[in-house]
């Protein structure tokens, strides 16, 4: 049965920059081969853990099954290698989970969430006979991850969506592809097109980004109008392009007009002490991925009307 390359359980047909990890794992479950080995698997959530373990043993070929620790089902038969994942602290079926595992001749990958491993290691080390840290991705590795992904759901899309999610992503989580496969699930089942402002939307209905949003939204009138008139623009201008990135030149061209407008002396430097204080508000963050370049992860719209009634009020 084809699963959806969104679906968490989904194999990958390539597993990008884990190379060394890809390697280590095949080494321990090619020793499995002579006698039981006992792994461990461990990384902050989302890193890509369970899909590393899925994909090496369907790729070796090697009899193998996949059960949640509150899902147990599976016999442990000779020569099998089992995945249990999501391994909690203090679970006292773990030890015993091993021991059944080595009586039937079996083998064993525990995953584990990060904190979770640490706070068990001192009890776990006798019991296993090898350790697999996963280092989180750099931003680059972290953007092919999600491109890919994207890529085998909705085909080759503007290179837009790409960055914005994710430079949405790594401003509010560490380089973690389950966050932003989340992210693009909750746009894809909801059968909107994925734009900029439909993966915002997405965020904020799975509480990625709500309250930094909320409260972001409720405290618009502590802004200067001048700068509530800059803002207004900058979500205008997204409305428009539905792109939520702007280069300097173009901050400088709405701050130009603004001034223009209430009649405020333009100056370069009160334009460096706009973006200063923008990036500092929250409103614009710096792109990980276009150079010079800023971007918002206000819903435009929200931000728009918001504005409109603060400065019904000046």
């Amino acid at each position: 049965m084809d699963v959806n390359p969104l679906d968490p359980l989904y194999i990958p047909p390539r597993l990008l920059h884990r190379d060394r990890e890809v390697r280590i794992l095949r080494g321990f479950i090619s020793d499995s081969q002579d006698e039981p080995v006992i792994c461990t698997i461990y990384g902050v959530r989302g890193i890509g853990k369970t899909v590393l373990a899925r994909w090496v043993l369907n790729h070796m070929k090697t009899p193998w099954t996949y059960s949640h620790i509150e899902r147990l089902f599976s016999p442990f038969p000779h020569g099998q290698v089992s995945i249990i994942d999501d391994v909690r602290i203090n679970d006292p079926r773990v030890i015993e989970l091993i021991d059944r595992v080595r009586e039937n001749g079996a083998s064993l990958i525990l995953v584990f969430e990060m904190l979770n491993f640490l706070r068990i290691r001192e009890y776990l080390m006798p019991h296993v006979d090898a350790v697999l840290e996963l280092d989180i991705y750099t931003p680059k590795q972290f953007w092919d991850i999600v491109a890919d992904r994207i890529n085998q759901v909705f085909g080759e899309l503007p290179r837009v969506i790409y960055d914005f999610i994710a430079d949405m992503t790594l401003t509010f989580d560490s380089p973690r592809p389950g966050t932003a496969i989340q992210v693009i699930r909750q746009v894809y089942f909801s059968r909107r097109r994925i734009t900029p402002r439909s993966l915002m939307q997405a965020a904020n209905e799975l509480g990625f980004i709500d309250g930094y949003s909320t409260d972001l939204i409720t405290g618009i009138g502590l802004f200067s109008r001048e700068t509530l008139l800059i803002m207004e623009e900058m979500a205008v201008t997204i409305l428009s392009d539905d792109i939520p990135y702007f280069t300097i030149e173009q901050i400088d061209e709405i701050y130009h007009n603004v001034h223009e407008s209430v009649g405020v002396p333009y100056s370069k430097e009160r334009l460096k002490l706009l973006i200063r204080g923008l990036i500092n508000a929250g409103i614009i963050f710096r792109s990980n991925f276009r150079p010079n370049m800023y971007f918002s992860i206000l819903d435009p719209e929200l931000l728009r009307m918001a504005i409109e009634e603060a400065l019904m009020y000046r």
